[in-house]
């Protein structure tokens, strides 16, 4: 009860305790190492690989993949820290600026992996997202992962793209998407092979354009 009438929170990156702070869940001094991406968007086909067709059209993303950010990007895709969404969704939201967008869908993740986890950290994403961009709406069966595919932190970009090949499939029985501009979101942007292939299998079944919305991007 004491915990619940005085809650202690501590800072997602480096454990500190919070007293005061800006921030939810992060300290005043972690925030300032945060590397902001410029610019926070991009087209598609600047980033990704020019040996392969970008389905993207545009990437937005507000931060690079840097410490204290790639720590928190962890922590919340495997640790369940979603008060990391919390922090993270103004800047994304701020991304997108004037840009018009018909729906959001978060990148899926196979059965098996989100029933071992107990939740889809790109889904979390997107509803803290949504609540700074309330004329858009989740939705989160159409797209849907039918393989499961191998952890891809040490693959390389060949090996990125053929571990996501023909892992996802389109489930529109209401015909939701067909000529519409998508907005996928996920936590992290490395090779980009992920987003491209749902990009590829959103457009394949008729989605006007699909762009991706991220947390942080390798490089800088």
């Amino acid at each position: 009860m004491l915990e619940y009438l005085f809650p202690n929170f501590t800072c997602l990156a480096c454990g500190c305790e919070l007293i005061e702070h800006k921030y939810n869940h992060v300290c005043d001094n972690c925030f300032d190492k945060f590397a902001f991406a410029k610019p926070a968007k991009s087209s598609a086909i600047a980033l990704l690989d020019k040996k392969e067709k970008v389905w993207l059209k545009d990437i937005y993303c507000p931060f690079y993949y840097k410490a204290p950010v790639s720590k928190m990007v962890l922590a919340l895709k495997y640790a369940a820290h979603g008060q990391a969404a919390q922090i993270f969704a103004p800047f994304m939201a701020k991304a997108i600026g004037v840009q018009k967008f018909d729906m959001i869908i978060p990148v899926p993740l196979a059965k098996g992996r989100q029933r071992d986890r107990g939740y889809n950290q790109a889904k979390v994403l997107a509803d803290e997202v949504c609540k700074h961009l309330p004329t858009l709406q989740v939705c989160q069966d159409v797209l849907v992962k039918v393989r499961k595919t191998t952890p891809q932190t040490d693959m390389t970009p060949e090996a990125r793209k053929e571990n996501q090949a023909n892992a996802y499939a389109i489930k529109d029985t209401k015909n939701q998407i067909k000529g519409k501009r998508i907005l996928l979101i996920d936590d992290a942007l490395t090779t980009g092979a992920t987003a491209n292939e749902c990009a590829r299998i959103l457009r394949k079944a008729g989605v006007k354009e699909a762009s991706l919305l991220c947390i942080a991007r390798v490089g800088d």
